[in-house]
């Protein structure tokens, strides 16, 4: 497909409608092929999510890693994120998990699609109608296939003790 977004070195999504696979077992096929290439020609595990949409494929790819293959059928996106914890969303870390779980007694992803707009306010502030989306599996993003440079390059280095001396400090920064 030529619709491929790239979201880091080691994840994206693949929007396969121009490739014309007429049944949701052609597509699957198509992708379990994709994984197997990938495996035989550079031994790196990849885990695939076939969803109708990007969160809910993302949300997928990562259940089952490493090399994992979850499908997601159109019109089970709401099914197959209700019983899985909040933090699964994007956006949920550990600490907003725990407030979610501890304050607001949303536990799993289905008690955000089933809970009250009070709750939902309370917990998600202004955010709440786009955090119930989610939890619905709802998403409409497009694929997006436009590659920006990179804005920033990084480079790191540990050091046995501490350095102290600025010139010292210096020279090691203007090197990296």
């Amino acid at each position: 497909t030529p619709l491929v977004q790239r979201n880091s070195i080691d994840e994206g999504y693949m929007d396969l409608h121009p490739c014309g696979l007429a049944t949701p077992q052609a597509v699957e096929a198509a992708v379990r092929g994709l994984q197997a290439t990938i495996w035989a020609e550079l031994q790196v595990p990849v885990s695939f999510g076939i969803a109708s949409n990007k969160l809910v494929a993302q949300i997928a790819s990562k259940l089952r890693k490493p090399r994992g293959f979850v499908v997601v059928p159109p019109g089970d996106e709401a099914a197959f994120l209700a019983p899985l914890a909040v933090g699964r969303l994007p956006g949920i870390g550990a600490k907003t998990e725990a407030v979610l779980t501890g304050s607001h007694g949303l536990r799993l992803i289905g008690d955000i699609a089933a809970a009250s707009e009070p709750v939902l306010r309370a917990a998600f502030g202004n955010g709440w109608r786009d955090m119930l989306a989610a939890a619905r599996g709802e998403d409409d993003s497009p694929v997006d296939t436009n590659e920006e440079d990179a804005r920033s390059y990084s480079q790191q280095e540990t050091f046995a003790v501490d350095i102290a001396d600025q010139a010292e400090v210096e020279r090691i920064a203007k090197r990296m």
